[in-house]
């Protein structure tokens, strides 16, 4: 059979084995380190090369000139073609005049006498300029090889005995060129002391980096979801290395309790389902025994409660996790807020009638001219939460105890309050009444309950950028207050 050539899988890229995090950063400072060192070196080498070419044309208008004064005074104006050697002479006693020559020239700019046998043709040099007579004039003369050599010239007019006038030219080379031999000691001696230096240190500091991330690295390969306690201990000092290492503990932390929550969850639920379940089961064992006929309805009437029971907590269960999980809201619609208390308070209103709790409903009245206040959201979720809230009233309250759903609107949202004239809750379990299944041990609930109506209507309020709080009122029982945003 012919090979067949399997194509990389989609979603899959071929990559190089990336370099240790520690190398890199020590490459990186290493290349930002020359390049930093070539440039300011650079720029400082530039700034000396003119700094010297200035001065060096300073010299030979001032210092060389004064010189070839001096010397053509010790004459006494007698100008000859030996002139120019005399000068030369006098200019190389400093080192900084070094190949100059000097040449003599007639008032109309032919070359009388020069100071020696340069490299160059003399006849290249151009004569003079009189606008420009004490000016440094940079001039190019040809070389034998057919190259060009840049020059400096500058010129100075002097009276002889004879009356004639004649001018002294003197021509340099540049410094630049004096000067290119000190670069190279620079850059082989200081470069390599640099590197080394730069490098050492960089490769301590990416370490005391790099250390931490791998402790993090062996505490994040020991999680597990059996394992969640690879906490690191803090470095000492507010840095970002810290901050990251505590941002890991909180990460952990967070996830531990999610895990604890779901378990506890799932335990909850399959406690839920095992009450309704084992009141099934004994009822079949009981009709397959035998049952008589007045016996049979009070058997159908406790199975129909347990499956009403087994209902109701599935349908919460499913509004649970359709609200916790919902990032934001699928159906949006404007709704008025009286609306939405008034369809709870009708729904709730049997299940008052029948536990004998006066329900008393205030809504908001809209000032005139002023429109009815509208939430933003999924009315029948507003309802299940306004709803959950009452029965929650409803159960805890004594026979002929009134439970208040009052509606009040301002400064831009809506405040629907829920009061019960009830035992209250215990100042230690009032932090964690909106925890799924959570219910106040020993609580005296006329009704037996899920656990989820405040879970749910907790999910509900937050999901509707609004907040859900509870508070124990002096004189007896507790008022929840569900604040949420109007329409504006």
């Amino acid at each position: 059979m012919p090979r067949q050539e399997h194509a990389p899988r989609k979603g899959w890229a071929l990559r190089a084995p990336s370099l240790p995090l520690r190398l890199k950063f020590t490459l990186g400072s290493l290349v930002v380190f020359l390049i930093v060192y070539l440039a300011t070196s650079g720029t400082w080498f530039l700034a000396q090369d003119a700094l010297a070419e200035s001065e060096h044309e300073r010299r030979l208008r001032d210092d060389a000139l004064a010189v070839a004064d001096r010397v053509v005074r010790e004459t006494l104006g007698e100008i000859d073609g030996d002139l120019p050697r005399r000068i030369r002479a006098e200019l190389e006693r400093g080192t900084e005049f070094d190949g100059v020559q000097v040449l003599l020239r007639d008032d109309e700019g032919r070359v009388r006498g020069f100071s020696g046998d340069p490299a160059y043709d003399i006849a290249d040099v151009p004569a003079p300029d009189p606008a420009r007579a004490e000016g440094i004039m940079r001039v190019e003369v040809g070389l034998p090889d057919g190259s060009r050599l840049p020059l400096k010239s500058v010129a100075r007019r002097y009276p002889a005995e004879t009356g004639a006038r004649y001018w002294i030219q003197l021509v340099a080379p540049p410094v630049s060129g004096l000067r290119r031999d000190s670069i190279a000691p620079y850059f082989l001696i200081g470069v390599p002391i640099g590197v080394i230096a730069a490098a050492a240190m960089a490769w301590v500091m990416a370490g005391r980096l790099v250390r931490p991330l791998q402790r993090m690295a062996t505490a994040a390969r020991a999680v597990s979801p059996t394992n969640l306690r690879g906490r690191i201990d803090v470095e000492p000092g507010d840095s970002e290395i810290a901050r990251l290492q505590q941002e890991w503990n909180d990460a952990l932390e967070r996830v531990e309790r999610g895990y604890r929550a779901q378990g506890m969850f799932l335990s909850n639920v399959s406690h839920e389902l095992k009450t309704p379940i084992a009141v099934l089961l004994s009822q079949a064992q009981v009709l397959r025994q035998g049952a008589a006929p007045e016996e049979l309805a009070h058997f159908a009437g406790n199975v129909e409660e347990e499956m009403r029971t087994m209902g109701r907590l599935v349908e919460s269960l499913l509004l649970l996790a359709r609200v916790e999980h919902g990032k934001e809201l699928v159906r949006r619609e404007n709704v008025s807020v009286n609306e939405v208390v008034l369809e709870a308070a009708e729904r709730t209103s049997e299940l008052a009638k029948s536990l004998d709790v006066p329900l008393v409903t205030n809504l908001h009245l809209p000032a005139d001219g002023e429109p009815e206040p509208e939430l933003v959201g999924d009315p029948e979720l507003l309802r299940t939460m306004v709803e959950n809230l009452v029965r929650n009233a409803l159960r805890f309250s004594g026979a002929g105890d009134p439970v208040d759903l009052r509606v009040a609107c301002g400064r831009g949202e809506a405040s629907i309050r829920v009061r019960d004239r009830g035992p209250g809750i215990p100042r230690d379990h009032i932090e964690r009444i909106f925890e799924r299944f959570y219910q106040v041990p020993g609580e005296g609930s006329k009704q037996r309950g899920t656990g989820l109506g405040l879970a749910i209507a907790r999910s509900v309020a937050e999901l509707h950028r609004g907040v859900i709080a509870v508070r124990n009122l002096e004189d007896r029982g507790c008022e929840f207050e569900v604040r949420l945003p109007l329409v504006r």
